[in-house]
């Protein structure tokens, strides 16, 4: 059976697959057997495939029919994730032997074709900014009766849930006061939705989405870059008393993965005052696989934004000045960076022209105190190519409490594609990690 870090190892996959209509060919959606497989949108549901029923061991032929699907389906679109759907079947209702699992052939060389270098899945499309702003706008009305019809915290409506949720999903914003099966955390995320207000722009340096990136994966990037994606494996080391099955790191026979793309492409640091750190990458990583075990808690969690530095004054949420002081070294962020991106073709410049503006908000209304609202133009025609938006508020901090003090815990960017603002991407300051 898959364990807890197994799936959501799983669900982090799933998350960054294309939209239906954009798979090439299969794909398979969700953990185990009762997944649906999809032939170009068509659902065809695993109750077509041969699996056991609840209690019962599967058959060796339908162990084998279930192979050959998952086989199949690598073999039509190779990829990372369809490979780990084929691992499952060989592990689905069996154990390892004393040293591991046995050698599989068409595993070796599903590997060896990742090996060589595929294209990673097309990305899905960037939320419009316009478009999520009116679909929310036109249902306003309602959501603000229905808040004070109702008292603090009680279950919101369907429709306002699910608007709630989708406003959620793309701001990217947790926390006590923004929780979207809340009346009033549902009420904040519309709110936070409206008073950001980007201004209007035209076409200007980036005319297509396939010339930029958020901080992603190499096998992200090759879907974005159309730039093969090469991925090599560790081999497992065999079993020993001590670190036995379900207690050691891998999946099958591999132990980590390792994957780059085959160019380089242009990486990208955004500092506050307009600099611009640029360097070639081929966006290099390497993972342990824990499938077959759970991972050490809050094993590599560091402090503070994922892709940028945070002001000095939010860091004395983890105690002594000295112990803030420590913890910000930490995160291991350059000082003034606010975003990192990648791009497809080099910059004109190596700094930005920038404009700041600083806006009081309704708290009661977004769960923030104040923004601002950073600007930044790349190619220096005076039309904006980025915008960061920087929400001071009590922050989330550590399980949930909501902290007293007011902190720029929040950021979301939005990127100017041919004359239409849609979300780069989003970043929120970690507080903790662990229970």
């Amino acid at each position: 059976m898959p364990t807890t870090a197994n799936n959501k190892r799983r669900d982090m996959y799933l998350s960054e697959d294309p939209p239906a209509h954009r798979r090439p060919v299969f794909s398979l959606l969700a953990s185990g057997f009762g997944s649906a497989l999809l032939i170009y949108g068509a659902a065809i549901h695993a109750e077509n495939l041969p699996h056991p029923a609840s209690g019962e061991t599967t058959s060796p032929a339908a162990e084998s029919a279930l192979a050959l699907s998952s086989s199949e389906l690598f073999w039509q679109t190779p990829s990372w994730q369809n490979l780990i759907d084929y691992v499952q079947t060989l592990t689905s209702g069996a154990a390892p032997g004393p040293k591991g699992w046995p050698e599989d052939q068409t595993l070796q060389r599903m590997k060896r074709t990742l090996g060589d270098g595929v294209i990673g899945p097309s990305p899905a499309l960037l939320v419009d900014w316009d478009a999520l702003a009116e679909a929310t706008r036109s249902q306003d009305e309602s959501h603000e009766s229905l808040r004070s019809d109702q008292p603090t915290d009680a279950a919101v409506s369907q429709d306002s849930r699910q608007r709630a949720d989708q406003v959620q999903q793309a701001l990217g914003i947790y926390g006590p006061l923004h929780e979207a099966y809340t009346d009033d955390g549902a009420f904040r995320l519309v709110g936070t939705l409206s008073s950001i207000r980007p201004p209007t722009v035209s076409t200007s340096w980036f005319k297509t989405e396939s010339e930029v990136a958020p901080p992603s994966s190499a096998e992200m990037l090759s879907g974005r870059f159309d730039i093969p994606v090469v991925m090599q494996f560790e081999p497992r080391p065999g079993f020993t008393d001590e670190a036995g099955f379900g207690y050691s790191p891998g999946l099958y026979d591999m132990l980590s993965k390792r994957q780059f793309l085959k160019d380089p492409i242009q990486h990208v640091r955004l500092f506050d005052d307009g600099r611009l750190h640029i360097e070639s990458s081929r966006a290099d990583s390497k993972e342990v696989l824990w499938f077959e075990a759970d991972s050490p808690m809050c094993e590599g969690w560091l402090p503070g934004f994922s892709h940028g530095d945070a002001d000095q004054g939010i860091w004395a949420y983890f105690g002594d000045p000295e112990t803030a002081q420590r913890e910000h070294a930490r995160s291991r962020k350059a000082r003034g960076s606010l975003y990192e991106f990648y791009l497809a073709k080099p910059l004109p410049e190596n700094r930005a022209s920038t404009r700041s503006s600083d806006h009081v908000l309704d708290r009661s209304a977004t769960g923030f105190a104040r923004a601002t609202q950073h600007e930044f133009d790349l190619d220096h025609d005076g039309v904006p190519d980025l915008l960061i938006w920087e929400g001071v508020g009590q922050g989330p901090g550590h399980l949930g409490e909501v902290l007293s003090t007011d902190d720029p815990w929040y950021r979301l960017v939005l990127v100017n594609i041919a004359g239409r603002w849609k979300i780069l991407g989003h970043d929120q300051f970690a507080y903790g990690c662990g229970c």
